[in-house]
């Protein structure tokens, strides 16, 4: 499992990335990096996205989580259903993040003064998360332990309803 954490500027569009719907549920099809000699049956490459401009005192943002399909492999030995939830929740868990994030910016982020306040809000932010992703992966064992992936199934699914809004 791998994360990454892309903070910019301005909008970069890519073909190269598949942004998180809570309709729109990760396929193996998606998993287009080669598998690498690691002892993982798969790794999901995510990120969170942000961008913003000023006008003025005006400041706009926009926060987007996504999956990155030439970052993230499967191993055919791993090409199971349960796998594939495990690694949907790396996902998911990006999205939390990403929902997280929105929520600060939209309560602490004002005017275009704020901007550098967003530098400080994202890296506390990413701090967490990072740790939230590699905790995930050592409670579940790499999703071997069913019933700890059974926990984060159902914590994940509920910091998702209770950010929803965001």
């Amino acid at each position: 499992m791998a994360t990454f954490f892309l903070f910019t500027g301005f909008r970069h569009e890519d073909t190269d990335k598949i942004y998180w719907k809570s309709d729109r549920i990760l396929t193996w099809d998606d998993f287009k990096a080669s598998p690498d000699a690691h002892s993982l049956s798969a790794q999901t490459s995510s990120a969170i996205e942000m961008n913003y401009q000023t006008s003025g005192n005006k400041i706009t943002w926009h926060v987007a989580s996504y999956f990155i399909p030439s970052q993230s492999w499967v191993k055919n030995s791993g090409r199971t259903d349960y796998i594939l939830a495990h690694e949907q929740l790396h996902f998911d868990l990006t999205e939390v993040y990403a929902k997280m994030l929105r929520k600060r910016y939209k309560t602490e982020i004002k005017t275009a003064a704020d901007h550098k306040k967003m530098n400080t809000i994202y890296a506390e932010i990413r701090k967490v998360w990072e740790k939230e992703q590699a905790r995930y992966d050592k409670e579940t064992n790499h999703s071997i332990n069913k019933t700890k992936q059974a926990d984060w199934n159902t914590y994940i699914k509920q910091k998702l309803e209770e950010l929803n809004e965001y």
